[in-house]
Parts: C-alpha cells; sequence; structure tokens
C-alpha cells in the first residue's frame, strides 16, 4: 500500500514527516522520492539491522534515530519541531530482514535461535525469559497477545519441556511444541498453528503495547493542525489499541477512512493480508 500510504502522508510543500517503523527503508525510500527538495523525512526504528541500513541513504532531507516510540518525543524537542509534523507513519509489521534472518527468531519456519528482540543489542531474549517464567504469566501472555485458545495446553507443554530439561533454543523445536497441541485443530486453517503463540511472544519481549500506547498518546501533540496520522496494523490487538486511542481523543484527532490491501497487493505479498490502513487527522 505504498501509494497509498504516499498520498495520503503528504499533504504540504516543505514538509516535517516521519516514519516511525524504518525497518528495512522501504516507506522512507518511497516517502523520499516523491517529497520536494524543502520537505524532510525523519526515521525512527530500534532495530540495529535498520541502522545499518539507514547509513545507505544519502540524502540531505533524510535522518535517522536508532530510537523507541517513547523517545520520538525526546528528538522532536531537540531539533525544535515539537508539534510542527505534517505527517506520520507508523507500519506495525515485521520487517523482511527480520523475517528472513533465522537467528533473529521472529519466524517459525527457519532454524534459529529463540530471540525475538527487535534491538537484538539489549535486553533478554525469549529463550531467557521463557527459562525464568512461572506457567501464569505464561498463559497471560499467550492467551492476552496473542488471542489463543489452546494457550493452557501450550503453556504447560512448554513448562513441561523446561523442566525436563528437553527445552532447547531452537525456533523450529518451539513451534513443534505448539503443533503438537494443535496438530488436530489446525487443518485446513490459513495460518500457521504458531501464529498466535510466536506474536504473543514478540509483544511481550518488545513491550510492544506499551510502546504504542506512548506513541499514539504523543502523535496528537507532536502533530501540527491540519497533521495526517496513518497507522498500518496487522492483528486485532492492534486494532483494539488504536480503536481505544481514537475513542478517547476524538476532540483531537478525527477519522478519515481505512483502507484494506486489494487482491493484487495480497496476491504478490501474502504477509499483507491482515493488514489495514487507518489514516486519521489532527483537528
Amino acid at each position: 500500500m505504498k501509494d497509498e500510504v504516499v498520498n495520503n502522508l503528504i499533504n504540504k510543500e516543505n514538509g516535517l514527516y516521519i516514519d516511525c517503523t524504518f525497518g528495512s527503508g522501504g516507506h522512507s525510500r518511497y516517502i523520499l522520492s516523491k517529497l520536494d527538495k524543502d520537505s524532510k523525512l525523519i526515521s525512527i526504528d530500534r532495530d540495529y539491522d535498520s541502522y545499518k541500513i539507514s547509513k545507505k541513504i544519502k540524502d540531505k532531507r533524510f535522518f535517522f534515530y536508532k530510537s523507541l516510540f517513547s523517545n520520538l518525543n525526546i528528538i522532536l524537542k531537540k531539533k525544535k519541531i515539537f508539534g510542527k509534523i505534517n505527517g506520520i507513519i507508523i507500519d506495525l509489521g515485521l520487517s523482511n530482514h527480520q523475517i528472513k534472518s533465522k537467528n533473529r527468531g521472529f519466524s517459525f519456519k527457519l532454524n534459529g535461535k529463540i530471540d525475538m528482540r527487535m534491538d537484538y543489542t539489549k535486553g533478554k531474549t525469549l529463550f531467557d525469559i521463557l527459562n525464568e517464567i512461572d506457567i501464569n504469566k505464561l498463559n497471560y501472555i499467550i492467551k492476552n497477545y496473542g488471542n489463543e485458545y489452546f494457550y493452557k495446553k501450550i503453556s504447560k507443554n512448554i513448562i513441561y519441556n523446561i523442566k525436563n530439561n528437553k527445552f532447547i533454543n531452537n525456533t523450529l523445536y518451539l513451534s513443534n511444541i505448539i503443533k503438537k497441541i494443535k496438530k488436530n485443530s489446525n487443518k485446513n486453517k490459513k495460518i500457521h498453528c504458531s501464529t498466535k503463540t510466536f506474536q504473543s511472544f514478540r509483544i511481550y519481549v518488545n513491550d510492544e503495547i506499551n510502546e504504542l500506547n506512548i506513541l499514539l498518546n504523543n502523535t496528537k501533540k507532536i502533530l501540527s493542525k491540519n497533521g495526517k496520522l496513518l497507522i498500518i496494523s496487522f492483528n486485532s490487538i492492534e486494532s483494539r489499541i488504536i480503536k481505544n486511542f481514537y475513542n478517547k481523543n476524538k476532540k483531537y484527532i478525527k477519522f478519515i477512512k481505512k483502507i484494506k490491501p486489494s487482491y493484487k497487493e495480497i496476491i504478490n505479498n501474502i504477509s499483507s493480508r491482515s493488514s489495514i490502513l487507518r489514516i486519521f487527522e489532527k483537528i
């Protein structure tokens, strides 16, 4: 949906824009190709690999910061552009380099380590967390961050493997634990049996819900009048957070429209099938 993003994001010449999820740089590069010479784009990402990719963009209008969502306010205040931003894009999907790198641990289809940190230079890996966690906390994570019906059985099986020294630092091994629980319930389903549990772990490891809530609550102060806020979400948890944000801030933000990917885009990029682009404007 890159054209839909650019067409709805860019609304002013000599504008200031933010890509909050640089990832592999797809959105940022395309936005830069459409900006006039006096506009500027600030991109952020906590991923060190994204930082390295950003170094390849040689454009005086482009600025990259390795940062959490929650630190964006500090960056903008230092640059003295807080409250002057004309458009923000937040794409909550995983980046290609994260999915395709086996040792990042995001994919249940690749044989790699159980990591799942967006910033692999700091913090505990998922493997570390699982080896310390109790079953009640594990139940909560898989149920609330993954909407997984079989959360109790999956948690019990993971804890069993850990206590019996059978749990190894391998994503395929973790996926197989989940498959054993769901082998008879996931026939003919469109999504992989490990999708929801892996999603729940990724959200927990990276404190995604808290970070997204902080960012969304700050956007009404970051944006200038008539500034656009574009958010691409991929699951019901993200959608619920976005809806709650809007319902609480209708006097500051108005909803413009919702866009889903075309059939052609889904064929070309199957991971986009669950994506929704929501567009808001600051009043």
